[in-house]
C-alpha cells in the first residue's frame, strides 16, 4: 500500500517517473496514521449488534407493508425513538427497506 499510495503522491504533483524518497516517506507516515483505525474497523466486522433487530424489522416488512405506528411498536422493546429512527434511516440508505404513502415495506428492485 505504501507504494500505491507514494506513487500517488509523487504523480499528484510530478510528471517525472522517479518516485522520490520524500514521497515514500510521506505515504509511509499516512499509512502508519490510518492503520490503528483500519484495524479496530476489522476488528468489528460481524459484531453489529442491531443486525438481528434489524433482520427482524425486514421480516416483519415482508408479510405486508406496515405504517410507522406498527414499525414503533415492534421495535420499542429493543430501543427508543431516536435509535428506531436510526435504525430505519440506515436501512433506507442500504436500500433494504422503502417509505412509500406512509408505508413501510421491503424494498423490491426492478429486473
Amino acid at each position: 500500500h505504501v507504494k500505491r499510495l507514494a506513487a500517488a503522491i509523487h504523480f499528484s504533483d510530478n510528471l517525472t517517473m522517479e518516485i522520490s524518497i520524500e514521497a515514500f516517506k510521506k505515504a509511509a507516515d499516512i499509512c502508519r496514521t490510518i492503520e490503528g483505525t483500519v484495524i479496530r474497523l476489522a476488528a468489528q466486522t460481524g459484531r453489529n449488534v442491531l443486525f438481528p433487530i434489524q433482520q427482524r424489522l425486514i421480516t416483519f416488512l415482508e408479510t405486508a407493508p406496515r405504517d410507522s405506528a406498527e414499525v414503533m411498536e415492534l421495535l420499542r422493546s429493543e430501543m427508543d425513538l431516536r435509535e428506531a429512527s436510526e435504525t430505519l434511516k440506515i436501512l433506507q440508505e442500504c436500500n433494504k427497506i422503502e417509505c412509500l404513502n406512509g408505508q413501510w415495506q421491503v424494498k423490491t428492485t426492478a429486473i
